[in-house]
C-alpha cells in the first residue's frame, strides 16, 4: 500500500447485517418486544464475535488481491498510477462484494484519490501522517 499512487476507499452499508446466522444459533439472539418473541436470522450489531468474523469472511473473499486492505466495513485500494489498472482493481473487488450479497455505502465511498483518511491517518503516495482534522480536533478539546 505504501508504493500506491492511487487510492479507492470503500465502505460497506449495513455489512454485520449481510452476514447470515446459522440457525442454530438464532435462539441465542432472541429476545421478546410486546409479547411477541423475535431472533436474529442475520448477525445483529453488538455481538462479541461479530467483528472478528467479519473480518474473516472479507480476508477470504479478498485474499489473493494483494492491492486491498480491509479493517471491518472499510476497504481500500491501493494501485499505481495506471488509471486503467485502478478502475480494474476496483471492479474487482466490487464484483467480489457483490457476488457475496454486499452493499456499497456510496455516500462513503472515495474513489481514484491521491490520498485518503483511514483511522485517523492520511495515506498518500510513501507518506502515512495523521490526519490532521483528528489533530486539530484533539487540540480544540484541551
Amino acid at each position: 500500500m505504501s508504493a500506491a499512487t492511487l487510492f479507492t476507499v470503500l465502505d460497506l452499508k449495513q455489512a454485520f447485517h449481510r452476514l447470515p446466522l446459522a440457525e442454530e444459533h438464532r435462539a441465542l439472539t432472541a429476545f421478546t418486544f410486546n409479547g411477541q418473541q423475535y431472533q436474529f436470522c442475520r448477525a445483529p450489531f453488538g455481538l462479541t464475535p461479530i467483528p472478528n468474523h467479519f473480518q474473516r469472511v472479507l480476508t477470504t473473499l479478498l485474499h489473493d488481491l494483494p492491492y486491498v486492505t480491509c479493517f471491518i466495513d472499510d476497504l481500500t485500494i491501493g494501485t499505481g498510477p495506471d488509471i486503467e489498472e485502478h478502475i480494474k482493481c476496483v471492479t474487482t473487488v466490487i464484483e467480489r462484494l457483490t457476488s457475496a450479497k454486499f452493499i456499497l455505502n456510496v455516500d462513503k465511498c472515495h474513489f481514484m484519490q491521491t490520498s485518503v483518511n483511514i483511522l485517523g491517518f492520511t495515506i498518500s503516495h510513501n507518506s502515512l501522517s495523521l490526519d490532521s482534522r483528528k489533530v486539530a480536533n484533539a487540540l480544540a478539546s484541551r
